[in-house]
């Protein structure tokens, strides 16, 4: 990270020539991948990312460069440059930064304090409790990733607000072969966690779980055509819903009228039944965090309610364009990436 003194010089700098917002995003992030395919170590990948993204609006319009030379000359000649292309002319901006404390999620065991060896003794559990399942399960691959997050954010509003994200994930992936067809399983769990994820988990039921499901797609009979009622349970609901309907409810498509949803708040657009829920509030969520990228307040909004639609997924600049606040729903792939909305984290 770098000082609040720092923060501010570069957020003025960043409007010395050119633009009315500046905002920096600083990412620090450790991560760790492994891979075991049939029993043997494949892959073991860790990591650091590290770095600056700065941001600057002129109205909806945006520029959005990176770097991660972070000393203060560096800085400062890289926020006036950015500045320089901004595209309007910059007037002499102070910046007093207002440092907001949030209510972060506790973790308990930091994954670099955990040994490799120990992360891998989870991925053979879950091989052996899937070959041992069944005959029928030919291929078994195991996968573990943690990432440790540290991101500030500041902007010349005045936001100075800093984070820490942990999450961790396990996973099993079988492949049956019955009568000469393959289908594959997968099951996993994952979380907003540290690794006492797996402090009470049932590792080896990873691993079952993915067998039981791969075996039951290989030996499943063809569907018989017709309507059916389809059972759609939360969590992969929550998948469905982000590919046929989430990303019509993004600001970016509603800002320029290219969604079907666009002027429909308020309206009835599907089923009584249907509830969608964005929630980046949800405990140890996935999904969760104190602030989303832009530094605010994660919250739990309403998209849609017994089948009317009540609320977008909304970003600060698409909120310029739509004269609607942004509604904690901004995230980034990483510190090279300018923010947009968030999508996942629904609930049916």
């Amino acid at each position: 990270m770098i000082s609040p003194a720092l923060a501010q010089k570069v957020l003025e700098a960043a409007l010395s020539r050119g633009g009315e917002f500046s905002e920096i995003f600083i990412e620090e992030k450790y991560k760790t991948n492994l891979e075991l395919i049939g029993g043997r170590l494949e892959h073991a990948v860790t990591g650091r990312d590290f770095g600056l993204g700065l941001r600057i609006l002129t109205g909806s319009n945006a520029i959005y460069v990176h770097t991660n030379q972070l000393d203060e000359a560096s800085l400062i000649a890289f926020a006036i440059q950015a500045s320089s292309v901004a595209g309007a002319f910059g007037k002499q901006k102070e910046i007093t930064l207002h440092a907001t404390p949030v209510q972060t999620h506790q973790f308990f065991k930091y994954p670099e304090q955990i040994g490799k060896t120990e992360k891998v003794d989870l991925l053979r559990q879950i091989h052996q409790a899937a070959t041992a399942y069944d005959p029928l399960i030919t291929q078994v691959i195991a996968r573990y990733m943690d990432e440790d997050q540290h991101v500030m954010i500041a902007n010349s509003e005045g936001l100075l607000v800093e984070d820490r994200r942990l999450r961790t994930r396990l996973s099993g992936t079988c492949v049956a072969t019955y009568k000469g067809q393959m289908q594959t399983g997968m099951a996993d769990i994952a979380g907003l966690y540290g690794f006492e994820l797996y402090d009470t988990a049932d590792i080896a039921e990873i691993g079952r779980e993915a067998a039981r499901t791969a075996k039951t797609m290989a030996m499943a009979e063809d569907c018989v055509s017709g309507r059916f009622p389809v059972i759609i349970d939360n969590a992969f609901g929550g998948v469905i819903f982000h590919e046929a309907c989430g990303h019509g409810l993004e600001a970016e498509f509603i800002s320029k009228g290219a969604s079907v949803f666009t002027g429909k708040l308020d309206k009835e657009i599907g089923t009584s039944i249907l509830t969608a829920i964005d929630d980046g509030t949800i405990p140890n969520g996935w999904g969760s965090g104190a602030v989303d990228d832009e530094g605010h307040p994660t919250q739990r909004n309403v998209l849609i309610e017994k089948g009317v639609l009540k609320s977008y997924l909304v970003d600060r600049r698409n909120g310029l364009r739509m004269n609607t606040p942004a509604n904690g729903a901004s995230r980034r792939q990483s510190y090279q990436f300018a923010p947009r909305w968030r999508w996942d984290k629904f609930v049916l």
